[in-house]
């Protein structure tokens, strides 16, 4: 992050925070410390007057690493199956280590189905809302085992974009092993065009 990115940041109330699965994962389960020495910044920011937002993706990683399914037997149902199985031991994972810091965490599994409905979006940002006045930190996921699109496609990245207006933040700021933003995938194309800077988003 250059200078003026920093500076931003400074002036920003509240923050959104975005974890891959793919930093979070050793590939046999969750990596605590990585955990541990995210959680420790996170803690730091809310000690400063900062508030944030976390989402999380590593579920599935997780439940598998409980369960060991190969992955020639990993079908779209054990997927699901093993998101169910993670998400209480991921969630054990954060609530442990912001509890050394005296933060309460809680839990938000959203859906698309759940943005698209107005009624059920306003509900969401009301509890959002609650959340913040009582100081609880919330961890928010895509619920898996009934969202089929997180699973085949976005890991997250597009349920973090869409509630960034649910959370009112100032800023996102997105946790992952890729050097950048691409226009394409560097894991598939060597070629992909790296996005220096994004000074605006706007919807299609």
């Amino acid at each position: 992050m250059n200078s003026s990115g920093r500076a931003s940041l400074k002036s920003c109330r509240r923050i959104l925070v975005k974890i891959g699965s793919r930093v979070l994962s050793t590939g046999r389960g969750m990596n605590n410390r990585v955990i541990d020495r995210l959680c420790d910044d996170l803690s730091l920011l809310r000690d400063n007057g900062k508030e944030f937002a976390l989402v999380s993706s590593g579920a599935i990683a997780q439940g598998n690493a409980i369960m060991r399914i190969p992955k020639s037997h990993m079908s779209l149902s054990k997927k699901q199956a093993l998101a169910a199985i993670g998400q209480g031991s991921l969630m054990r994972t954060y609530t442990d280590a912001f509890r050394r810091y005296g933060y309460t965490t809680s839990q938000i599994l959203i859906t698309r189905e759940d943005l698209d409905d107005r009624r059920r979006y306003l509900n969401i940002r009301n509890t959002f809302t609650a959340l913040f006045e009582l100081g609880a930190i919330p961890i928010i996921n895509e619920n898996d085992t009934v969202s089929v699109e997180e699973i085949r496609f976005t890991d997250n990245d597009i349920l973090s974009a869409m509630i960034i207006p649910l959370v009112e933040a100032q800023a996102m700021i997105i946790l992952t092993d890729t050097e950048g933003v691409y226009l394409d995938d560097p894991r598939k194309n060597p070629d992909a065009e790296m996005i220096s800077e994004i000074r605006d988003i706007k919807p299609k």
